[in-house]
């Protein structure tokens, strides 16, 4: 019920753009799975993925009802038009997407877990299964709390307060997932002390909207979360966010704000793909597989964040990029665009490369899918 998550996705989204990743599903947990799948589809609709590209899946296991909505038009979509992954069924549809991707992408897939574990472990719940996600997955980054037990073995840390939220909340999920896979590929954890090092304030928020021509509808659901958050444990808020008792009333404690978040799940995205901006703490995985990297377990030092405005910057340049995107296109995309297969003369006059690169902005509007060329 935070932003935390969306401007995760749009910080991937700008990492694929530039063609450091690619963004094959999602599973939408931690509580109201499938409000959180409708409001992912939305988002996704906005950044150019078609449905089809990006199967989106609704976990049901408990967590948190709450699912703050964006008030937008068009707004996010129902679950029938939200074109969610079902499965077999709807209750085991987000472990079987898992399992599903494990298989076509095997030995490649890295999973991005910034949400309770649910989905994983319920994939792990048989022997099949626990062989597929071990063969299939290549790696895993966690937004999380972990401690080094013997012989290197990690273990969830669910005595690490808010930093252990989303391990703790399905506890045992989360200790199948670090048992039964932590030896077969690398795990990259990034903790609380490390996303304490980067602070978004409210003139990044603008920056945000401004590079998505979105007039504050960023901004909006940022003070959704916080208003819920403020509204529902106000000692807690206050205490976090210490607004004068004066500045507290309905239209003035949002813009009283000095900073809107320590991004977790942001800066782990960042991790992922700017890791000469951290300095982990490695340990190596049984059999020469690799090694483990955490960052910001303990509250020591730099916490594993040598320069945090080098990861603030990026994180900013990133969710821009991905702006610019959503303010390229004047619907968000839904349904596949038309295919079109160009013939082209191109090399006897400027025509064709100048029709070329008009084609290739509608293909990233949305509106035309460019699926080969014949040279002739």
């Amino acid at each position: 019920w935070d932003i935390d998550d969306t401007i995760a996705l749009l910080s991937l989204a700008a990492y694929e753009k530039e063609g450091k990743v690619k963004l094959v599903g999602v599973v939408a947990t931690g509580g109201a799975g499938v409000a959180r799948a409708r409001l992912t589809r939305f988002w996704l609709r906005r950044l150019g993925y078609r449905d089809g590209d990006v199967p989106v899946a609704a976990c049901l296991a408990p967590g948190r009802d709450v699912c703050l909505m964006p008030d937008a038009n068009p707004g996010v979509p129902s679950e029938d038009d939200a074109f969610l992954f079902r499965g077999t069924s709807k209750q085991r549809a987000a472990a079987e997407l898992c399992l599903l991707l494990a298989d076509l992408h095997a030995g490649r897939l890295e999973l991005l877990v910034i949400a309770p574990m649910s989905a994983i472990g319920e994939a792990l719940s048989t022997d099949d299964g626990v062989a597929r996600m071990q063969k299939g997955v290549a790696k895993m980054y966690i937004q999380g709390q972990a401690t080094v037990g013997e012989g290197g073995r990690l273990m969830p840390n669910f005595q690490a307060g808010g930093g252990a939220f989303n391990l703790s909340e399905n506890a045992e999920a989360s200790i199948r997932s670090f048992e039964m896979l932590q030896d077969h590929m690398p795990f990259q954890l990034l903790g609380k002390h490390a996303a304490y090092r980067v602070t978004l304030n409210r003139e990044d928020f603008m920056k945000f909207d401004g590079a998505a021509d979105s007039g504050t509808l960023i901004q909006d659901q940022a003070k959704k979360g916080l208003d819920n958050f403020r509204q529902k444990m106000p000692e807690t808020f206050y205490r976090l966010y210490p607004i004068p008792e004066d500045k507290r009333s309905e239209n003035l404690w949002f813009r009283t704000l000095t900073y809107i978040s320590h991004p977790y799940d942001p800066t782990l995205t960042v991790a992922m793909h700017r890791p000469d901006l951290f300095r982990p703490v490695r340990l190596p995985l049984p059999h020469g597989k690799g090694e483990h990297l955490l960052m910001g377990m303990e509250e020591e030092g730099d916490c594993n964040v040598p320069d945090p405005s080098l990861v603030h910057r990026e994180l900013v340049r990133t969710v821009q990029e991905a702006g610019k995107v959503m303010a390229m296109r004047s619907e968000p995309v839904c349904h596949d665009p038309v295919p079109f297969l160009f013939v082209t003369d191109i090399g006897r006059d400027i025509d064709d490369t100048v029709a070329l690169l008009a084609l290739s902005a509608y293909h990233w509007e949305g509106r035309a899918k460019l699926v080969g060329v014949v040279a002739t």
